[in-house]
């Protein structure tokens, strides 16, 4: 007789937490592991959370709002826009907030 065990949320949440109590950073281990086997994590959660109705962007926006960060989207910066490499991005930051230097 063959028998399925059937997985729910609650399940996840003891098992994710067992995992930390015993020393584990579970996020940072299934990220890595996702990695190595080829899968681009930040890309697939981005698009697995829009499928979902989310608006990543937004919701990400104004979290950082509430936490107190100054944020600013790069549509609404004239010299910056869709597309723009990090580099000018962070050249922008710095000189706007006086973020850190250069490594």
């Amino acid at each position: 007789m063959a028998y399925r065990l059937i997985l729910d949320e609650n399940v996840e949440h003891e098992v994710f937490h067992r995992l930390e109590n015993y020393g584990h950073d579970v996020e940072h281990e299934v990220f890595h592991r996702l990695e190595n086997y080829g899968h681009d994590v930040e890309h697939e959660v981005f698009h697995r959370l829009e499928n979902y109705g989310h608006d990543v962007e937004h919701e990400v926006f104004h979290r950082l709002e509430n936490y107190g960060h100054d944020v600013e989207h790069v549509d609404f910066v004239p010299e910056l826009g869709k597309g723009t490499a990090d580099h000018p991005i962070a050249q922008y930051s710095q000189a706007v907030r006086g973020g850190c230097p250069d490594p």
